[in-house]
C-alpha cells in the first residue's frame, strides 16, 4: 500500500482532480478565456500565472481550515498557531502561569495537527504516561496544542472529556512539584489552570490526556 505522501495518493484521488480541472476551466471561461488561453496554462508560456493559481488556492484552503472530529476513530484535527504566546492565547479563564517563559515551546508556524484524548480510568503516573505515549507513537500534547484545541471545539463539544491535561511539558516549583496545564469545566466556561504533583505521586484517575500523532 503506498504511503499518503507520495503520488498514489493523487491517483487515488484522479476523480476529484477531474473535477476541480473541470470547475478551473469553467471558471475561466465565465470570466472571457478562450480555450487557447486555457491550454497555454499547461505550457512555458502560462508558467508563471499556474504557480500564481495554485499559490492562491493553497493559501485561500490553509486559511479556511475548518477542525473535524471523526467519531468512528475519536480523532479530532484542528489547527495550532505556535508564533503566538500563550498570553495572547487568553481563552475566558486562564491562570498567570500560562506564560511562554514557564511553558516555552519552540515550534512555530501554523501546523494542522491531528490528535485524541486518552483515558486511562485508572491512577497513572507520569512516566507511565510518557511511556504509554512512546509505545503507540504518540505525542503528549503541550500548552499551546491544548488552548487552541479548546478553541476549536467550544463548549459543549468537550463537556464530557474534561479535565484534560497537556502533560507534554511542565515547570517545576518548590519542592520539585511539577505543575502541567490542564482544562476544566466551571460553570458556563472552559477553564485553563495549572495543576501541580509532587514528584512519584501520580495522575488522578479524573485526568484525561490530549496526545497527537505522530
Amino acid at each position: 500500500m503506498g504511503s499518503k505522501n507520495v503520488p498514489t495518493a493523487i491517483v487515488s484521488g484522479a476523480g476529484w482532480l477531474m473535477q476541480f480541472a473541470l470547475g478551473v476551466s469553467n471558471g475561466l471561461l465565465a470570466r472571457g478565456y478562450n480555450n487557447e488561453r486555457i491550454h497555454a496554462l499547461v505550457t512555458d508560456l502560462g508558467k508563471e500565472s499556474l504557480e500564481r493559481g495554485i499559490n492562491a488556492f493553497v493559501t485561500a484552503l490553509a486559511e479556511s481550515f475548518v477542525p473535524t472530529f471523526d467519531l468512528a476513530t475519536g480523532t479530532f484535527q484542528w489547527e495550532v498557531n505556535y508564533d503566538e504566546s500563550l498570553v495572547t492565547k487568553a481563552i475566558v479563564r486562564v491562570t498567570k502561569s500560562a506564560t511562554d517563559e514557564k511553558f516555552p515551546d519552540d515550534r512555530t508556524g501554523k501546523r494542522i495537527v491531528v490528535g485524541s484524548i486518552k483515558h486511562f480510568a485508572c491512577q497513572m503516573g507520569q512516566e507511565a504516561v510518557e511511556g504509554w505515549a512512546k509505545e503507540n507513537n504518540k505525542i503528549l500534547a503541550k500548552s499551546k496544542d491544548l488552548i487552541d484545541f479548546s478553541k476549536a471545539f467550544p463548549r459543549p463539544a468537550l463537556d464530557n472529556d474534561l479535565p484534560l491535561v497537556a502533560a507534554g511539558h511542565f515547570w517545576q516549583g518548590a519542592g520539585g512539584r511539577r505543575h502541567y496545564l490542564y482544562l476544566f469545566r466551571l460553570v458556563a466556561d472552559h477553564v485553563l489552570h495549572d495543576v501541580w504533583i509532587d514528584p512519584n505521586v501520580q495522575w488522578h484517575s479524573d485526568k484525561r490526556f490530549l496526545v497527537l500523532d505522530k
